[in-house]
């Protein structure tokens, strides 16, 4: 289930959350679901993911995280790639756009990834999740299909 209250700001319509499980799992883990992850929920969003070869997904186990905080980080991978995914599309989409250090460094984290970072002591899995998460980071891939990239000669 979905619980709007982590997603702090809007996520936008390219990266969304999903919960991950089914027969399988019901059977051999006993619960329904056992993990989440961010994903891109358009081609577009994952044409982003491609040209700026950042991960395709962000997952969370519920078993190592916790349910809770385990969506909390994937709504924070998707707030993470939104923003950087708007900055993108503001420009344009266009040939040669780069993102500037100012940009880079200007994300915020929404409130609630903030909130629940506090209660993650050092060295706890969350913790640990939470710094590869903050250092992802867009960066152009020379071998991106030309084609593909919205009106790019590339």
């Amino acid at each position: 289930e979905w619980r709007p209250s982590h997603a702090g700001a809007e996520l936008g319509e390219h990266f969304r959350v999903e919960h991950r499980g089914g027969a399988w799992t019901a059977k051999h883990r006993l619960v329904p679901v056992d993990c989440c992850r961010g994903i891109a929920s358009t081609e577009l969003g994952r044409l982003f993911l491609e040209i700026w070869t950042l991960p395709k997904s962000f997952s969370c186990a519920f078993r190592k995280y916790g349910r809770e905080t385990a969506e909390v980080l994937c709504h924070a991978w998707c707030h993470r790639m939104s923003f950087w995914f708007s900055s993108w599309q503001e420009a344009g989409m266009e040939d040669g756009f780069a993102y500037s250090p100012a940009q880079l460094e200007g994300y915020d984290e929404p409130p609630s990834l903030l909130e629940a970072a506090a209660a993650w002591p050092e060295g706890t899995p969350a913790a640990h999740r939470l710094s590869e998460l903050r250092a992802i980071r867009p960066m152009w891939r020379e071998s991106s299909q030309a084609s593909s990239y919205p009106g790019s000669a590339r």
